[in-house]
């Protein structure tokens, strides 16, 4: 029987539209899924935990005499606008609102096509610059999404601000007709009702084996949400029908939003919790791998690994169809790679992006069979697993990863003293493993978040980033085939996020400044110095490890 018609019994009686962390709606889903693993045999448990609720009870547009569909943006607040509407296209960049004055009006705004998460640096923007109520109309047809907004300039793990006015999302084709009436000089309203809890409850329901291998989903969603993440929910009980009591499953509350206080990184809260959770119980050491499944549905599979060794072993064992890559911040994966713990996430985040969060997010538009490759891959993953354990993982290519980067800059006398450590570090157990992961990966951003618009990556070995940028500036100051231009595109500014610490570095493009060609020498000898000192720091770390 294929997986098709298993997964639409299975998710048959979940909600067709919102499932919020700490919400009602999340209990029964987590009870649901409760009943699922309990059929099959398992024994079951519920971590619960406080998170931040939020959730729209109305949203409307009114302009014209006409009414328009609208979904409210999270966390936005309850608020009833009436103005005059201004386009100001994207509104991402600062110099898209020279010489406009949005004090008192209503900001519509056409959804950044190129980045879809970046929609919080559009609101800030409008918010900036004056505007009373900000509408978004999205670059798809037919179809309304969700993203969370804050107005934290940064992603740190706690505390934030809240927006402060009321904003709403609405079609492409509402988004045309607001345009035209705009041109007419007809009055907007927008016109919110929404509730926030700071004390709720949400939910991460386990059973099976956790020491794996681990299986696990968000069930939490935004609006239909079928791929993100109904589908990867399914798929974890399909996985317990299959291997029973030798492998665990977990399934997390609070993934798309909940972290307290209007966190910035407001996301993965539940996965987090759980991991600090397993942690204070003793039992974090003892976790399996963890096979995660989120936003499947699309043609190409992605397969986000949490380190280099196990992205290797799973290139081995899975071969070259799948697309191979680090561990992705925006996954619940990446809990329990921060805490050492080799994870992974099947996904195809970039074919589902024109459906993410909207209320297109439908079963019809899944491609099975991608869907039944990906689950065939992840429980072959875990068969291996189950045989073999970490003899699956290829443990040396932590340490030649540190290495490569090292050889790169082995002109400085920190990098062969360096060298010399790591001849003596030895990884032959997981729990080894976990101490370098651990110590070596940190979620970083290249460049300023409101300038670049990048990802956050998860960095291995992230003491070395900047190595390739001083390879670059050498290079080019002795003359040896690097171009001007290749220099003004070294990755410069670093923000370990999060944590929101700068990890030094140097800018050959201070914003829209370029360094003068005779200076990059003096760039180079500042970016040398930042190298030989975190040369020093992670040598620390070898000393440690080589014990």
């Amino acid at each position: 029987m294929s997986i098709k018609p298993k997964v639409k019994e299975i998710s048959k009686d979940f909600p067709s539209f919102d499932v919020v962390s700490g919400s009602k709606e999340e209990k029964i889903v987590g009870e649901k899924l409760r009943g699922f693993f309990e059929e099959r045999g398992l024994e079951v448990e519920v971590f619960t935990f406080e998170a931040m609720s939020w959730r729209e009870d109305c949203a409307v547009v009114e302009a014209g005499g006409e009414r328009f569909t609208a979904v409210a943006m999270p966390y936005t607040p309850s608020g009833d606008v009436e103005a005059e509407l201004l386009y100001v296209g994207y509104g991402i960049f600062d110099e898209e609102w020279y010489g406009i004055d949005a004090n008192g009006k209503i900001v519509l705004l056409k959804w950044f096509d190129k980045k879809i998460d970046e929609v919080n640096w559009q609101y800030i923007n409008a918010v900036k610059y004056g505007a009373e109520a900000v509408i978004f109309f999205d670059p798809y047809p037919r179809r309304r999404r969700r993203m969370v907004l804050t107005l934290s300039t940064d992603y740190r793990f706690g505390p934030g601000t809240p927006p402060y006015v009321p904003s709403v999302s609405v079609s492409y084709e509402d988004g045309m007709r607001l345009l035209k009436m705009r041109r007419k000089k007809a009055k907007v309203r927008v016109y919110t009702e929404t509730r926030v809890s700071h004390a709720s409850t949400s939910y991460v329901v386990y059973a099976g084996s956790l020491e794996g291998p681990v299986f696990t989903a968000h069930l939490d969603k935004w609006l239909t949400g079928f791929t993100d993440n109904v589908l990867g929910a399914a798929l974890v009980v399909l996985a317990a029908e299959m291997f029973g009591e030798s492998t665990g499953y977990i399934v997390f509350g609070s993934e798309e939003s909940g972290a307290p206080g209007y966190s910035p990184w407001y996301w993965i809260w539940g996965s987090r919790r759980f991991a600090e959770h397993l942690q204070d119980k003793g039992m974090l050491d003892d976790l399996g791998m963890v096979i995660n499944f989120d936003v499947l549905g699309g043609e190409k599979i992605h397969v986000s690994a949490s380190g280099p060794d196990l992205e290797d072993g799973l290139q081995r064992l899975l071969g070259d169809s799948f697309l191979y890559g680090p561990d992705e911040t925006i996954f619940d994966s990446f809990s329990f790679t921060m805490k050492g713990v080799p994870a992974v996430t099947f996904h195809s985040y970039e074919d589902i992006i024109p459906y993410y969060h909207t209320d297109m997010d439908k079963p019809d538009i899944v491609n099975w069979e991608a869907v039944e490759k990906a689950f065939s891959a992840a429980t072959r993953v875990a068969q291996t697993f189950l045989s073999k354990r970490w003899k699956m993982l290829n443990y040396n290519s932590l340490i030649q990863r540190v290495k490569e980067r090292l050889e790169a800059v082995s002109y400085l006398p920190e990098a062969v003293d360096a060298l010399e450590v790591l001849r003596h570090v030895i990884i032959d157990d997981e729990k080894k493993a976990r101490s370098f992961r651990r110590n070596l990966t940190r979620p970083l951003y290249h460049g300023r978040y409101e300038v670049t618009l990048h990802d956050i990556v998860s960095a291995y070995p992230y003491l070395l980033d900047q190595v390739e940028d001083l390879v670059t500036l050498r290079n080019f100051v002795q003359n040896r085939g690097v171009s001007y231009e290749e220099v003004l595109k070294v990755e410069g500014y670093r923000i370990i996020s999060g944590y929101e610490q700068i990890l030094a570095s140097v800018e050959t493009r201070f914003w829209k400044r370029n360094i003068p060609s005779n200076q990059v020498r003096e760039a180079y000898i500042a970016l040398e110095n930042i190298v030989r000192s975190n040369i020093l720091k992670l040598k620390r770390i070898l000393e440690e490890m080589a014990r």
